[in-house]
């Protein structure tokens, strides 16, 4: 038996009048679709998703119907018989697909959630063969390394800003509007005499300012200023 295998993008909206209707049965919901080209072939269609489970490649299985061919030559009238037993072959043969194509792409997707769980972006995907799956391994790692430079850039940016913020000998401190203390550095403590942050916290920022009028007038400084 010849059995040919394709990958296509998964695109509906391309005009060709034979695969239209093979995409409607798909995205309906059936896992497969086969349409029969001539006396001699038949087409099976699957949908592969991606890591996200959206529709990534078109997956067509072209086939000689040998089976067919034998059972018309043998009698006409046993011809819906060949054919229920062709499509069976079919499907077994989308099953073996799945077995050695199908479980690489599990392989794949369980390997990215378990990175998710982990949340750890310097783990990376196994890259096997040199075929779409690979390929899509490959764009992933990148991805990976790409997200886990960001991370490690935010992290130094985030400490700059923690020694910025600590060890400024001005007083810093940041609250809400109401006035509650979130946080402050050390010289904020020691300027109002605080002991600690816990101390400073449960005390209202508003009897900081001389006047009702004062904060106000302040708060609106910084609200023009869009701080």
């Amino acid at each position: 038996t010849h059995l040919s295998i394709n990958l296509l993008p998964f695109n509906p909206s391309e005009d060709q009048i034979n695969t239209q209707d093979v995409y409607a049965d798909l995205l309906s919901g059936k896992p497969v679709v086969s349409r029969n080209v001539d006396d001699n072939k038949i087409n099976a269609y699957a949908i592969i998703k991606d890591i996200y489970g959206e529709p990534a490649l078109l997956l067509r299985v072209d086939m000689i119907r040998e089976i067919y061919q034998q059972g018309q030559k043998a009698s006409k009238n046993l011809g819906g018989l060949f054919l229920v037993v062709g499509t069976l072959f079919g499907l077994i043969m989308l099953w073996l697909i799945k077995k050695s194509i199908f479980n690489r792409l599990d392989e794949l997707s369980q390997s990215v959630a378990r990175i998710g769980i982990h949340k750890d972006l310097s783990e990376r995907l196994t890259v096997e063969g040199n075929d779409e799956l690979s390929t899509l391994a490959k764009d992933i790692n990148l991805t990976l390394s790409q997200l886990e430079q960001v991370q490690l850039k935010l992290q130094e940016s985030r400490e700059q800003y923690r020694q910025l913020f600590e060890d400024s000998f001005s007083a810093n401190y940041i609250s809400t509007h109401e006035g509650r203390l979130l946080m402050c550095n050390p010289a904020f403590l020691d300027l109002f005499g605080f002991k600690s942050v816990e101390e400073a916290q449960s005390y209202s920022l508003q009897k900081v300012f001389p006047t009702v009028e004062s904060r106000q007038e302040f708060l609106s400084l910084l609200i023009e200023s869009k701080y």
